[in-house]
């Protein structure tokens, strides 16, 4: 045959015949088989250049390797060109996938010859006697055999092509070749499929991958050994095997990790080198091996890391590798550990517990991330411990990583907690009230059944402390806690009774006093003033549009709109933006009306979810065409501002009807619980349950009264839960509110029975207080009274607590041995601060009114003992109840000592609050204040009480009266009384009243620093408490500036080291913690609004001309500097016992406890002073040259009130004056950051001359000092105290504005006769009603005002030149009409009595010293002593020029 056709016919007949089962080889019927065999093989049919003729020819060689087996008829070289052809054809069946397709039948055929006759053995045994060809042809046979596979071929060629790679493996008797491996090896290491999944499922697994999977797999007896040999050479680098092999070292580790899916025996001996190579210095081999283990320990078909535990564990410490992505490979990996091997879990969580403590963040957001994304798919796999961690994460420093793990908390809590919880309730509206309480109880979290949800219920709390990050801290932050609360931790989604159980469900998890609940209140709190905030701004915007553009009565009504938007910017809703400014002002100008429509409709409390939604939707289209950022900060306003799904109208009415219920139910712990949800609302928004004309009102009112007709087991148990309580204090919150509400369009029968309702209410409310509530309980019923009493005529108030006022002042009830005093006492407090006219201790005077009685009966009969049991008739009118039982002798002793102590607390509270009622005390004007001596009203009263307070702590809080001391000298009850004395003598020194500096002497000033550094941390934590207040002007002291001598007592606040316990050192004081904290946070407010205020009262000085400066430097600037509190303290701490002595020059303080403690004290002042300035504060130098000026040039000065017992010799604080200087100079060195702190002051700095008195022949200089060499001393010292450098981050410190300077007081007693006012002072005599936001005056330099600073009106008043007692200051007013010169009269007799008290010190340049003393000029003429004077007019100007750049603002000069 010559043709191609011809060939293929030939080679078909020969194919047939020899397929026939009849044929023998060397026998006679067929003698020409061993010649067609040699032709078969030469090359003019095996390399035809046909492929049909290569095809026949490779199928006849095939029957002839059949015939012939187990020899066949060719050598070597023959053997090996039939292979290469076979493997050649066998190729095609990559291609060709079915019957259909051409050839296919032949190429199977060729496949299943080779797994049937095993005809790649021949190979093999070539392969033994050292054929390098055949080796070579043995490996292409087997890739060829691996990759010929299809996903769309039979199963049978799978089969054909494993048994035939089978069958040459499992030829090899001994040494498997390294070829041959590779080849299985390569094809394992590219994995299951080209995506990188881990799935091993034959369906989608590649086809080579599964022949290799399967040929491992049915040869692993052989396979085993040579192949962990390869892999452990390739792994210790042995150069022989890496010779021999084609797996480069980066592979191995993909095929460790097959290996361990096929044949996990493989790898006994090679995990132990992987492991070794976690220790290697290369990081990029160590990560790969991190990579490696990682996915063998995480792995479903894996237990490697149970079998090698020692591996494992070697493992677990790459968590503290130095490479990050090392440390985040291995975050990985551990949480898919926790997901897939629960024999691991527990050492992953440890693992992962400390990467959340790495030092990276990105490594720490890695683990967060993970951990929370699979706590949201399974929180099972999660364990508690290790979600806590997380938890923990939310106080970050890292912003990401906190905002994410809230975040991620969050979604958790909604997902698997209080969503599935909620789910009965929210299904069926009308669920039962069982089904509720065990809800809100979270009574099924107690049931072995309650699963993972157990261990989530603590979410909420760490969201609500998280609340604490304000925008000054973290913006984003608070933004993003704010949305959880009100969003996802109870979905919109719910329903209304669903969200109040929910809500129960929250709060019931929460300590009662705890962080997380307090920092919700703020919050509220917050809110709420955020809401007047916007409605102040948009009241003052609608105004400005009733007067004509572009007119002055515009402009200026303009500009206070402006104002109070930026106000509601720079405290609530913050806009972080290069163009804020710009963006404001179009906001304000927008022509839209319906934009302020909107914003209105969220400011009241009561506005519904729709309306919070629309809101959210329509306000930010709407201001999209001025930016993306006006779109985003309206987002902000809307959710900041607006009522959120947790806490509004809705589910504080169905808290107030469920509360009622349960009550009912006699579930009264749950009913409890519903009311405190109540009360925590209403005390921020009191108008939030006024929604449907007063529904919850009713519905609270109601309940009140079915808690007033309870008796039994009922009585008891509401009782024990303080149900009547908590609804006295929610009734006395919205009150007011409910009194307003329009009743018009209500029927008469509905008005008949809400006035019914009322009268009801009224008559619960007097029995309370005259006959069985407690006196928390009547103090709660007189202020529901005193709200629900509308605001008119004195006389309109006076009749309507006339029947009130009779009862409590009755004979029988005004009696010292009443056990009811206690109560009575209570509501006579409550009516004195609430209804100050109807108490009738005003007008009258001398008249012997019921308040007068009830005043006269608290302190002459119970506090001080000088009357009887009764000052009135003891007469009763009511029988004894012979139905009480007897109490024993012991209870009875117990009960009375209790009822003296409360009797007197009770008395010191009634005579603060009325005094505290009265008007601003005025030294001249008898207008104001009565000067009667028997009036209760009169400034001896006042000062009568003020001594027997201070008496009293002088006392260690024995009461004056000789009755009661016997009974009071328990340590408890001296605490108690303490704690009455202190509270009240802080109380009645509010800024506005004046009171402080007229009747609380210097000596009365330093025993009240004594309750500072109590024994007891209650009396201590609420001393510092009401001085916190007081500095910020929180509740119920209004934002007035406060004395510098009140701000200095911040140093007494401070607590000794440790925590908890008591201090020797810090004079025996009690720790507080956080209050102790808050307290210098309260200071650093301080000190920031009496900045912000120095700097308003400096421009409207200048306005007025060189006169307003001289006035400012010389009046306010000594009264609202706060540098200027530093004397103060200094004369504290001079005077305190536990101050040590210690040497100037010796190194004795370095460690003396004590002088260490007397630093920590400075630190509560000084630390605010300087921090509040930044990083660019400039008052350094100022306060070390005063501290200087007192060390070198000064002394203590005696000082007394007239008794000579409380006379306190100036020597006692000179002895330690030098100590207490050197601890201030030490703690102001610390903040010493450039020379340029260490700068000489240039101004002048007045010293206090009621405090101190220039040394005998003293003499300054300010070089005398080497601040440098000091400088470096102090920085070599250790810090005393690491925790007072934290700062203030933790703190919530509210956004600075300014105080109002009380008109009638000044530091200095050298006044000029025109004297500066702030325009919102409040008016004499006329009760303050300022909100919480009010501060007063506003900044003039606000970044959207329009109108020049210089427009603003400053009124000057003339000044009152009389001293205080003690001379620590003035007070200066508008004298009464007619009365100017008569004003006058007695002032040279006052100004020689204190004279001697009160001179003020100035002090120059430090080169002038000793000059002849001139007189200031001021209008009272008085003498000022100065060291430095002899100033020309021009040096004169210059000092005030360097005194306006001396406010420490860090803006330069003026």
């Amino acid at each position: 045959a010559t043709t191609k056709t011809e060939i293929v016919k030939k080679l078909k007949q020969v194919h047939s015949a020899l397929s026939e089962d009849d044929v023998e080889p060397n026998s006679s019927k067929y003698p020409g088989l061993d010649a067609l065999s040699a032709y078969l093989v030469n090359p003019k049919l095996l390399k035809h250049k046909d492929k049909e003729v290569r095809l026949f020819t490779s199928l006849c060689c095939m029957e002839i390797f059949y015939l012939y087996a187990p020899e066949p008829p060719w050598d070597s070289d023959e053997i090996i060109r039939v292979f290469e052809q076979i493997i050649s054809q066998l190729s095609n069946l990559t291609h060709c996938h079915n019957t259909s397709q051409t050839n296919y039948a032949m190429y199977y055929h060729i496949l299943e010859q080779l797994a049937n006759v095993k005809i790649g053995v021949v190979l093999v045994e070539l392969t033994r006697q050292g054929d390098e060809n055949a080796l070579e042809q043995l490996a292409e046979l087997t890739r060829t055999l691996l990759t010929l596979v299809h996903k769309d071929h039979p199963q049978e060629v799978m089969n054909n092509s494993v048994a035939a790679i089978a069958a040459c493996v499992d030829e090899f008797e001994s040494t498997i070749p390294t070829a041959l491996l590779d080849e299985l090896l390569m094809c394992v290491a590219r994995g299951p499929n080209p995506q990188g999944s881990d799935s091993t499922d034959s369906i989608t697994a590649v086809p080579s991958y599964m022949c290799a999977y399967n040929v491992i797999k049915r040869c692993e007896d052989r396979l085993s050994f040579p192949i962990a040999t390869l892999m452990n050479g390739l792994l210790n680098g042995d150069t022989r095997v890496m010779n021999e092999t084609q797996i480069s070292q980066d592979a191995v580790w993909g095929i460790v990790f097959e290996i361990h899916r096929i044949a996990p025996s493989v790898l006994t001996t090679v995990i132990g080198n992987v492991a070794a190579a976690l220790q290697v210095e290369e990081a990029e081999r160590r990560l790969r091996v991190v990579k490696l283990l990682g996915r063998l320990f995480y792995a479903q078909t894996s237990d490697v890391g149970v079998k090698f535990a020692s591996c494992f564990k070697e493992w677990c410490k790459r968590v503290n590798d130095c490479e990050v992505t090392i440390r985040k490979q291995m975050a990985r990996c551990l949480v898919k550990i926790l997901e897939n091997k629960p024999e691991l879990r527990v050492a992953a969580t440890d693992s992962l517990k400390n990467m959340l403590a790495d030092p990276i963040t990105d490594i720490r957001l890695e683990v967060v991330h993970n951990i929370c994304d699979l706590a949201s798919e399974d929180p099972a796999k999660i364990t508690d411990e290790l979600l806590l961690a997380v938890g923990t994460r939310v106080s970050s420093k890292s912003k990401t990583e906190r905002k994410d793990a809230a975040t991620g908390l969050a979604q958790i809590y909604q997902t698997h907690y209080s969503k599935p919880k909620l789910a009965p309730i929210n299904d069926n509206e009308d669920c039962s009230i069982d089904e509720i309480i065990k809800v809100g109880m979270n009574l099924d979290d107690d049931n072995d059944n309650a699963g993972f949800t157990r261990s989530l219920s603590w979410i909420p709390k760490v969201i609500f402390e998280s609340l604490s990050y304000s925008d000054v801290v973290d913006s984003d932050m608070r933004s993003r806690i704010i949305q959880i609360v009100d969003d996802v931790l109870l979905p919109k989604s719910l329903s209304s009774t669903a969200r109040t159980a929910g809500v129960a469900m929250i709060i019931s998890n929460l300590e009662k006093n705890g962080n997380a609940m307090l920092w919700l209140s703020k919050f509220l709190a917050q809110r709420a003033e955020a809401q007047a905030a916007l409605t102040s701004y948009l009241d003052a915007r609608e105004h400005s549009r009733t007067f004509k553009a572009g007119s002055a009565e515009f402009l200026t009504a303009n500009v206070e709109a402006e104002e109070k938007l930026d106000t509601l910017v720079n405290k609530y809703v913050p806009l972080n933006d290069a163009k804020r400014d710009e963006i404001l002002h179009r906001i304000h100008d927008h022509k839209d009306k319906t934009i302020f429509k909107l914003m209105a409709s969220i400011t009241d409390a009561n506005h519904t979810v729709a309306t919070r939604a629309t809101a959210m939707d329509e306000l930010p289209k709407r201001v999209n065409a001025i930016g993306g950022a006006a779109s985003t900060w309206m987002k902000t306003l809307v959710r900041r501002i607006s009522m959120g799904s947790a806490f509004n109208f809705d589910v504080i009415n169905h808290c107030s009807m469920l509360a009622q219920e349960c009550a009912r139910e006699d579930e009264w712990v749950t009913s409890a619980l519903f009311l405190e949800i109540v009360k925590l609302c209403v005390a921020a928004f009191p108008t939030v349950g006024q929604g449907n004309a007063g529904e919850c009102f009713k519905t609270l009112t109601e309940f009140f009264s079915e808690c007033r007709g309870l008796d039994g087991k009922s009585k008891k148990e509401a009782e024990e839960n303080d149900i009547v309580s908590m609804l006295g204090k929610i009734l006395a919150t919205i009150a007011p509110a409910a009194s307003a509400v329009d009743i018009s369009e209500l029927s008469k029968k509905e008005k008949a029975a809400m006035e019914k309702n009322d009268n009801m209410l009224q008559e619960d409310l007097l029995r309370m207080c005259i006959k069985d509530g407690s006196p928390e309980q009547a103090r709660d019923a007189v202020n529901v009274m005193a709200a629900m009493v509308s605001k008119g005529e004195k006389n309109d108030e006076i009749a309507a607590f006339k029947p009130l006022m009779k009862a409590l002042t009755a004979p029988q009830r005004l009696a010292i041995d009443n056990e009811r005093s206690v109560a009575i006492l209570a509501s006579l407090t409550a009516l004195a601060s609430s209804a100050p006219l109807a108490f009738e201790g005003g007008g009258g005077g001398s008249s012997e009114g019921r308040g007068v009685k009830a005043i006269r009966f608290a302190y002459e009969s119970v506090l001080m003992g000088k009357r009887g049991g009764s000052i009135l008739n003891m007469s009763t009118d009511e029988p004894e109840d012979d139905d009480v039982p007897k109490k024993s002798a012991k209870a009875a002793k117990a009960m009375e000592r209790q009822l003296a102590t409360d009797r007197v607390v009770g008395a010191i509270e009634l005579l603060v609050a009325h005094i505290r009622s009265l008007p601003k005390y005025v030294a001249k004007s008898s207008a104001n204040i009565s000067m009667d001596e028997g009036d209760v009203t009169s400034s001896s009263h006042v000062r009568s009480v003020f001594r027997a307070l201070v008496g009293i702590l002088e006392d260690d809080g024995l009461p004056p009266s000789n009755r009661d001391q016997a009974l009071c000298k328990d340590v408890k009850s001296r605490a108690a009384i303490r704690k009455a004395a202190g509270v009240g003598l802080i109380q009645m020194c509010e800024p506005i009243k004046c009171r402080g500096d007229a009747f609380l002497d210097l000596a009365g000033w330093h025993t009240l620093s004594k309750v500072f550094v109590d024994s007891d941390a209650e009396v201590r934590a609420a001393v510092v408490e009401n001085l916190s207040l007081m500095l910020t002007g929180q509740g119920t002291f209004a934002k007035v500036a406060p004395s510098l001598k009140f701000l200095a007592m911040v140093v007494m606040a401070a607590d000794g080291e440790g925590f908890g316990g008591k201090s020797d050192v810090n004079g025996g004081a009690a720790n507080i913690g956080k209050t102790s904290t808050a307290a210098r946070a309260a200071a650093l407010q301080c000190t920031k609004n009496l900045r912000n205020t120095c700097d308003t009262y400096l421009i409207q000085c200048k306005a007025k001309g060189k006169g307003g400066e001289q006035q400012f430097e010389q009046f306010i600037k000594p009264m609202v500097m706060p540098e200027f509190a530093l004397p103060w303290a200094l004369h504290m701490l001079a005077f305190r016992a536990e101050t040590p002595i210690v040497k100037e020059r010796s190194n004795a303080g370095a460690n003396n406890a004590a002088f260490k403690q007397l630093k920590r004290r400075l630190k509560w002042l000084l630390d605010p002073l300087v921090q509040s300035l930044g990083n660019q504060a400039d008052n350094i130098s100022f306060l070390l040259r005063m501290t200087e000026l007192v060390a070198s040039s000064f002394e203590c000065a005696d000082f007394n009130t007239g008794d000579e017992d409380n006379s306190l010799k100036g020597s006692e604080g000179t002895a330690k004056l030098a100590t207490v200087t050197r601890a201030a100079r030490e703690v102001l060195l610390k903040f010493v950051k450039t020379d340029a702190h260490l700068t000489t002051f240039p101004g002048a700095i007045r010293i206090p001359g009621a405090l101190f008195k220039k040394r005998e022949g003293a003499r300054f200089d300010a070089g005398k000092v080497d601040y440098t060499k000091e400088r470096k001393r102090v920085a070599s010292m250790a810090d005393d105290d690491d925790m007072d450098m934290v700062g203030y981050e933790n703190a919530e410190v509210e956004p600075t504005g300014s105080f109002v300077i009380d008109d009638s007081r000044d530091e200095s007693r050298d006044m000029p006769s025109d004297i500066m006012s702030s325009p919102n002072v409040v008016k004499k005599g006329k009760k303050s009603n300022r909100r919480k936001t009010d501060w007063g005056l506003s900044p003039i330099s606000s970044p959207i005002r329009a109108a020049p600073a210089a427009k603003v009106n400053v009124s000057f008043n003339r000044l009152d030149t009389s001293s205080s007692q003690d001379g620590s200051h003035n007070s200066f007013s508008k004298p009464a009409a007619g009365k100017g010169k008569k004003g006058k009269k007695g002032a040279g007799k006052r100004k020689k009595m204190a004279a001697a008290e009160d001179d003020t010190f100035e002090f120059g340049d430090e080169n002038t010293e000793n000059k002849s003393p001139k007189k200031a000029a001021t209008g009272a003429g008085k003498k000022s002593k100065t060291m430095g004077g002899g100033k020309d007019q021009r040096e004169e100007e210059r000092y005030v020029k360097v005194n306006m750049g001396g406010l420490f603002a860090g803006k330069g000069n003026g």
